[in-house]
């Protein structure tokens, strides 16, 4: 998510915030990475479609994705909102 979140900073997730704001920043579990993903998350105008985004610029490393939960159940797994970044470079 470079340049919003820089490498190696820390985040804080509030896991009971499972809505999804407008290009809020969430953490997902993927199921086809096996890890943990930081992305922009919107709806995609049909219940249980979102569209994520990262913020890096370089799309074909971090390509949009478009997610349909209810054909593609546990793809992904929302795993809350990203509410606090500390970027640990610049606090040392």
């Amino acid at each position: 998510m470079e340049p919003t979140l820089p490498e190696g900073s820390l985040i804080a997730i509030d896991s009971a915030d499972q809505a999804v704001s407008p290009g809020g920043i969430c953490a997902l579990w993927s199921r086809d990475t096996q890890g943990a993903l930081i992305k922009r998350m919107w709806t995609g105008g049909r219940e249980g479609v979102y569209i994520l985004v990262s913020d890096n610029p370089d799309r074909e490393r971090y390509p949009l994705e478009v997610w349909d939960a209810r054909e593609e159940e546990g793809r992904f797994h929302l795993l809350g909102r990203v509410v606090h970044v500390e970027d640990v470079i610049a606090a040392e």
